[in-house]
């Protein structure tokens, strides 16, 4: 049996690895080279497919806007002396749209896309430059940004303002969500976060994973292992389930102590006038998916269930229901039922229909700005933050740069 020289056999595999490492070398890459402005002095090589490019900028002007580019182009690293920064992970159109942005080329990004906003916004995190990238976002979203606030005071009434908008194509209101939760944006967040609330659907909705998402899914909020996502989703809920106890409470308050609420609808002791009325409520409240005992069984959001009844309460303008539902209201004589007449009577004696009216507006008032990003960001929990003194300078930081 033949022995093996053992540094022959070391010499053959430096060769092999030589001869791999020629070859290697020896690859030509295949990308389009994009000059951001004349005379750059750093170069970045973003992907590896076809739609590769090499895009050459001012190190400067990277290294001012971004400590992770700062930080490159400024050591010992590779990237220091080459001047070249090897991004192949990185998504080529979302890179050139951030070097334009920072140079101040605004005009040459053209139809923006959710998928290029979202990947700019992500990128503003990764790389450390939100700063740079907060004021040209702030512009691009102000239609959307200026849509929420509109929405809080118009949601109850008959204006066709209530489709978000759709300059920018797929763009999602939890986009704004992340965006403003990212940027720090106090006031935006928690005004996104209500209207959010608000219109959500079912309760499976609100949820969205934390990684692997899809092109149409927003950006993750997430707090340590707190999805910021599935904290909406309990807060909806028990929003909800709060709202359905209190006008089945409210519609049934004074009609008899100690009786269930069934037994007292169909109860001879208690006057026509009462039971026609009182069974009118219930017949619409249950057609919504309202339960006698305080439990919701529909899948609408908590906008709609509010307008709902506020249209019990007669409210006017505050429908967001179908033609065909009011119109059936009023001939069930929905609050219409003439009372009996007995001052002994105190459901009759009683305006159910202000006391619904009194309901509604509370809950609204009571919903609006419940979430500080910066207080999720440290503890994965929600605060008022009509209360959160502690980040009032996050606001006034947040002013100071809308006014600049």
């Amino acid at each position: 049996m033949t022995s093996t020289d053992p540094s022959s056999s070391k010499k053959r595999k430096l060769d092999e690895m030589e001869s791999s490492m020629s070859s290697t070398s020896t690859i030509v890459r295949n990308a389009r080279v994009v000059e951001i402005i004349p005379g750059a002095d750093v170069t970045l090589q973003v992907g590896d497919a076809e739609d590769a490019l090499d895009i050459k900028a001012s190190g400067l002007v990277l290294g001012l806007v971004s400590k992770v580019f700062q930080v490159m182009l400024n050591s010992q690293f590779i990237e220091g002396s080459t001047k070249t920064i090897k991004m192949t992970q990185d998504d080529p159109q979302i890179m050139l749209d951030f070097c334009r942005i920072v140079h101040h080329q605004y005009g040459s990004v053209k139809d923006l896309s959710a998928k290029r906003l979202r990947g700019l916004i992500q990128l503003a995190d990764m790389r450390d430059c939100r700063e740079a990238l907060k004021p040209w976002l702030s512009s691009v979203l102000e239609e959307h940004t200026m849509w929420i606030d509109r929405w809080w005071g118009s949601c109850f009434s008959s204006t066709d303002d209530k489709k978000f908008p759709t300059s920018i194509p797929g763009l999602l209101l939890e986009d704004i969500l992340a965006f403003a939760y990212i940027f720090e944006l106090p006031d935006l967040f928690g005004s996104a976060t209500s209207v959010y609330l608000a219109l959500a659907g079912s309760p499976d909705q609100a949820i969205f994973p934390s990684e692997g998402l899809p092109e149409s899914a927003p950006l993750p909020v997430q707090s340590g292992s707190t999805c910021f996502y599935e904290l909406l989703k309990q807060i909806r809920e028990s929003r909800i389930q709060l709202l359905s106890e209190k006008v089945i409470e409210c519609v049934s308050e004074k009609l008899h102590s100690g009786r269930s609420y069934t037994s007292i609808a169909l109860s001879k002791r208690v006057c026509k006038s009462v039971q026609q009325k009182y069974g009118a409520f219930l017949y619409w409240l249950t057609m919504e998916g309202f339960t006698l005992n305080g439990k919701y069984n529909g899948s609408k959001s908590w906008s709609s269930l509010l307008a709902y009844v506020g249209m019990m309460a007669d409210l006017s303008g505050c429908v967001s229901t179908t033609g065909e539902e009011e119109s059936a209201m009023e001939k069930s004589g929905l609050g219409k039922v003439s009372s009996c007449k007995s001052s002994q009577c105190q459901y009759c004696t009683r305006d159910v229909q202000a006391a619904l009216r009194k309901l509604v507006v509370e809950f609204r008032d009571d919903a609006s700005d419940i979430a500080c990003p910066r207080c999720f960001r440290e503890s994965g929990e929600f605060c008022a933050q009509k209360a959160c003194e502690k980040h009032q300078d996050d606001k006034e930081k947040a002013a100071g740069l809308g006014e600049s």
